[in-house]
């Protein structure tokens, strides 16, 4: 069990009973995952406390085992660098395996492994990046599909497209990045085949108001309907879609609730990108 120094170092107050308990709670926890770990708790809520903005509450939210075991190896701990090297970096290879051959993805895997272990010059590892918000695997899977890209010289417009295809969206979390990553051609697929269901009118109103950008009004204009109308139109169609895609959805992903509503709520705020890169093409 941490000390209540530990405790006062990681909420930089005195301690209560009730804040030691606490965070007892998270050193075991983190220790009964990894038990061949050897990181004190005084380096570990140091680290934490990082994360957490010194608050429990947040340390809680936090993924704690995997912030232990992601500051052991930036403590160099044999153990946690073994699993490091054998479990994560192997898991994550296959999301670059779109984007070269073995050679390429072995070269791709030993500089991010230089990049999040090993102090650059100026640069601290990158490891140190990792924010506890969502897995590590997952967080780690991210990092080596920025680092595959930026290794990457295209000059053919269509191999440049492709890569657009699998790029991260900017501003998206590392866990959503992953999950957008894996399952990109059933989110695909869905909304293609969502699109499909709806009648002839709505999908019209759809690509004229997204792809040829006409707003209400003219749309209304060329229909000979009062702009209120096309409103309703245009918010049945997107709603009947949205909709559609949710339910093919959850019949294919295997993702936490947590990790699907955070998804949907990311594609939702996406989706005009999505509707006009579809509608185009239908």
């Amino acid at each position: 069990m941490p000390s209540p120094d530990a405790a006062q170092a990681f909420l930089q107050t005195q301690p209560s009973p009730a804040d030691v308990k606490s965070l007892a709670a998270l050193w075991e926890h983190a220790n009964a995952t990894w038990p061949r770990i050897g990181l004190s708790a005084v380096d570990f809520f140091e680290a934490l406390g990082d994360f957490s903005k010194h608050e429990i509450k947040e340390a809680a939210a936090l993924r704690v085992a995997d912030v232990f075991l992601a500051v052991a190896c930036l403590h160099n701990d044999a153990a946690a660098l073994t699993h490091f090297e054998t479990a994560i970096l192997p898991r994550a290879r296959p999301v670059i395996t779109r984007l070269g051959d073995r050679d390429f993805q072995d070269e791709a895997l030993q500089r991010l492994r230089g990049h999040l272990l090993l102090a650059e010059g100026d640069h601290v590892p990158r490891l140190r990046a990792y924010g506890g918000r969502g897995s590590l695997l997952n967080w780690v899977r991210s990092s080596l599909v920025r680092l595959a890209l930026t290794m990457k010289r295209l000059d053919h417009p269509a191999q440049n497209a492709a890569l657009i295809d699998v790029m991260p969206e900017p501003g998206w979390s590392a866990e959503l990045q992953f999950i957008r990553l894996a399952h990109r051609e059933a989110f695909a697929a869905a909304f293609s085949e969502s699109l499909a269901t709806l009648d002839e009118n709505e999908r019209a109103v759809l690509r004229l108001n997204l792809v040829h950008k006409l707003n209400i009004e003219k749309i209304g204009a060329i229909y000979g309907v009062h702009r209120a109308t096309v409103a309703r139109w245009v918010s049945r169609a997107r709603a009947r879609l949205i909709a559609d895609v949710e339910g093919r959805l959850r019949t294919r992903l295997s993702l936490t609730p947590t990790e699907y509503e955070a998804m949907m709520r990311s594609l939702q705020e996406n989706l005009e990108v999505s509707l006009q890169r579809l509608i185009s093409d239908s």
